[in-house]
């Protein structure tokens, strides 16, 4: 991903209920019992909320084109999963003169995913299946699956979830299973 003009960030484990809420893309997480602070009082069940709170961060310095991933644990109330998640946001393409400055969208990140899904040597293994999700664009999501089964989500995000983490610009997301 840091080939493809990725950066990577790391998020606090910790996020607000009603943000978690918000993005509804997985199995909440537990409830902290002595938490620091009611925004980071339950273990994240994705981390979209975190990449989409850095790259709103980024976008509100003036930056025009953010990319981002991490690598890291969700948490489910039966344990835990491994998760490479990323969030693209703004431009295309780095600003240049032959550059155009149309926005990211669809498929620019799902690009992304099977360039690194061929590194795994098995990309026949994995499809795209149409689905939706509160927290994406209705149309312009899918669910990737490997040999049938679901191992992730990717889409445009939904402009009232845009819209709710201070993100002006057009922006997608994946989330797949390490």
């Amino acid at each position: 991903l840091a080939a493809r003009g990725y950066n990577e960030a790391i998020c606090y484990s910790f996020i607000d209920p009603d943000q978690h809420a918000r993005w509804a893309t997985g199995t909440p997480g537990p409830t902290l019992a002595n938490p620091l602070s009611r925004e980071l009082s339950v273990m994240r069940g994705t981390m979209l909320p975190g990449l989409a709170a850095a790259t709103a961060h980024n976008l509100a310095r003036q930056r025009d084109r953010v990319r981002l991933f991490e690598i890291g644990h969700v948490f489910e109330t039966d344990g835990e999963r491994l998760v490479l998640a990323g969030i693209a946001a703004g431009r295309r393409l780095p600003e240049q003169w032959a550059a155009g400055a149309e926005g990211v969208d669809f498929f620019d990140i799902k690009a992304d995913i099977e360039a690194l899904l061929a590194l795994s040597g098995a990309v026949h293994e994995f499809s795209f299946v149409r689905a939706s999700s509160s927290a994406l664009h209705p149309g312009q999501s899918a669910e990737s699956h490997r040999n049938g089964a679901r191992v992730g989500v990717i889409g445009a995000l939904h402009p009232r979830v845009a819209q709710a983490s201070d993100i002006d610009a057009p922006c997608v997301v994946f989330e797949l299973d390490f």
